[in-house]
């Protein structure tokens, strides 16, 4: 074993077993990892989250018919429709 590896701690899935995220002494990656947890516990309790999702739901709903016509369109303008794409 080499000298490095003492140092080395994966933070990554087991099946990416030789991606290294970080290198450094236990202490830093235990830090590092309550640092992440400590964000991602933020982030999943920030409001602003919930709110930016239900506002993406809405856009969706919103541009569903203009996407439909959209895609009509386009399938007929390259003959995949009904309608020949002189006649649009």
């Amino acid at each position: 074993m080499l000298q490095d590896e003492l140092k080395r701690y994966k933070l990554v899935p087991k099946n990416l077993h030789d991606y290294i995220l970080a290198i450094g002494s236990e202490a830093e990656m235990v830090r590092c990892q309550k640092s992440t947890s400590s964000l991602c516990s933020e982030y999943a309790d920030d409001e602003r989250v919930s709110e930016i999702e239900a506002k993406a739901v809405e856009i969706r709903k919103q541009a569903e018919p203009f996407l439909n016509a959209l895609s009509t369109v386009l399938e007929e303008a390259s003959g995949g429709g009904e309608t020949a794409a002189s006649d649009l």
